[in-house]
């Protein structure tokens, strides 16, 4: 660092290094000088490298005191003649001290609705660099969880890059000292919690601050759940058996905007099964060698915004034979496609965008909440895109805590899927096979109540 602008480093012990050369390519040794900053004429620790051939040199300058400013250089000398200068002056500044938590604040008047942005901002000490954020599905918690693996910041590694946004489970947040930092999240739950840790230039980290996700921080003043009334659902264990080839849209205000399911002449309607026991009910299958597929004529959502996506699975018959197999999508090319599938590793992937899960696709880590085995039992599985957040979750059953999660910034290139919501798409080799029962796709980011009313057969839409 310079005089003006030091650089900030969270150890009492600093290793500096130089990089020494000899004209005549004998040994060499090498002399680091420290300073106080604040008296450039008195040298406080020498240390020698010692007679070497020329190359790399480093010493460790030790037990430093925390929040002085210091500044080094070195000297090269083969005992016979030293350089005919020394290196030029390097600053730094010793910064072991955590900063404060940070203070979270929410716009007057601000409201809350799982799903729908509410801007907040972060304010901390002056010498701040930035904040990692996450939120859980829960209340306001003392004491507060431990920063996420993901999110911990270190004295001995580089400072994350602020500038990134969105990381695999948390976000982060550039600073810039004590002046409010701005940030927009979404409640993603009725009752839940954004917690934000603070970091300096030095990688001190403070402990997380908790703000609730929900109004004025009242445990009986849960946050509202969004609104689904536009989204569709094929609620089969409504119906009787043999299941007619249009299946209408469950949802009682859909009106003229509802969306038929259109069952193939070569699907069988007449299949039942147990999703709900003791209860057997009409399901639909995916198996079979036909190209034909059970579909939506058109797409159900918007994608490009906030969607739940939720089915009941039983399957997987025609094993995994170390390929990716999709259960179903909302096609509309590359960038524009949503879609269910399971893994060559036997467990679900809720992805955006055209892309096919390998044990190998790394590339596609920020496009896909990969992770829960696939059973060949009964199995709820739902997947959200939280556009507000830009999050993939991805949940089994009626627990709000997910399965999986993962970050995801939508690209300038990026569009919605325009195609129609197709179940066990073709081709045949990447088809996955096994029965399904009560689809439901609808916009926005649903909460504990309306994924516990999907869980027990019934529909998310208003009463």
């Amino acid at each position: 660092g310079t005089a003006a602008a030091p650089a900030m480093l969270g150890q009492k012990d600093v290793t500096v290094q130089v990089t020494q050369t000899d004209p005549d390519g004998g040994n060499v040794d090498t002399n680091f000088h420290l300073m106080k900053a604040s008296n450039l004429n008195a040298a406080i620790q020498d240390r020698p490298s010692g007679v070497l051939a020329q190359g790399t040199r480093s010493v460790t300058f030790t037990n430093l005191t925390d929040g002085e400013t210091y500044a080094w250089r070195a000297w090269g000398s083969d005992h016979r003649m030293d350089s005919a200068g020394p290196s030029s002056w390097c600053y730094f500044t010793v910064d072991t001290t955590k900063p404060a938590v940070p203070t979270v604040t929410a716009a007057p008047g601000s409201t809350y609705t799982v799903g729908q942005p509410v801007a907040l901002s972060a304010t901390g000490a002056t010498d701040v660099a930035g904040y990692v954020s996450w939120i859980t599905p829960t209340r306001l918690t003392t004491p507060a969880p431990s920063v996420p693996v993901e999110g911990t910041v270190s004295v001995a590694s580089a400072l994350p890059n602020c500038g990134a946004g969105v990381g695999s489970t948390v976000r982060w947040t550039c600073a810039s000292g004590s002046t409010p930092a701005a940030m927009t999240v979404a409640p993603i739950d009725s009752l839940s919690t954004l917690w934000v840790s603070a970091y300096d230039r030095a990688g001190n980290q403070s402990a997380a601050k908790g703000f609730p996700l929900y109004p004025n921080g009242n445990d009986t003043t849960p946050a509202a759940s969004v609104n689904v009334d536009a989204g569709h659902a094929w609620q089969l264990s409504s119906m009787t058996t043999p299941l007619p080839e249009t299946i209408p849209d469950s949802n009682p205000w859909i009106g003229a905007n509802g969306i038929d399911l259109l069952i193939p002449e070569t699907s069988s309607r007449t299949s039942t099964d147990l999703p709900d026991p003791p209860l057997e009910s009409p399901v639909l299958s995916t198996a079979g060698g036909t190209a034909f597929e059970v579909s939506t004529m058109t797409a159900p959502v918007n994608a490009m915004n906030s969607f739940t996506f939720s089915v009941w699975l039983k399957g997987g018959y025609n094993g995994l034979n170390g390929a990716s197999q999709k259960i179903v999508m909302q096609g509309g090319g590359m960038t524009g496609s949503i879609q269910l599938q399971v893994t060559p590793a036997g467990v679900y992937a809720f992805c955006v965008g055209d892309y096919n899960v390998t044990s190998a696709s790394t590339d596609r880590a920020s496009n896909c909440a990969t992770g829960s085995s696939m059973s060949h039992q009964w199995q709820l599985v739902t997947g959200v895109w939280d556009a507000v957040n830009q999050q993939l979750r991805l949940h089994v059953g009626n627990a709000m805590n997910p399965v999986a999660v993962n970050g995801h910034v939508v690209g300038a290139g990026d569009r919605s899927a325009t195609g129609p919501l197709v179940f066990g798409p073709a081709p045949m080799t990447g088809r996955w096979e096994g029965l399904f029962t009560n689809p439901v796709m609808v916009p926005g980011v649903i909460d504990h109540i309306q994924l516990e009313r999907l869980a027990a057969f019934e529909l998310p839409f208003s009463d």
